[in-house]
């Protein structure tokens, strides 16, 4: 994930899907789909973030209304 989105080759693709490949949401997509390009997709794109134990990333099942 060191290397720039823009820049991965379909080698590298290729190798993120091999260590992304027990994810449960990519095994899902794929099933749900019958095809992996979802999975595809992601590993061109995907990066890494890194956050503190204590932050929020996100909260599931809280809706915001505004």
């Amino acid at each position: 994930l060191r290397i720039p989105s823009q820049f991965r080759s379909i080698s590298h693709v290729e190798y993120l899907m091999k260590l992304t490949q027990d994810v449960q949401f990519f095994n899902k997509i794929t099933i749900e789909q019958q095809s992996n390009e979802v999975h595809k997709e992601c590993c061109k794109v995907m990066n890494l973030e890194k956050y503190a134990s204590e932050d929020f990333i996100f909260n599931f099942g809280k809706a915001r209304l505004n």
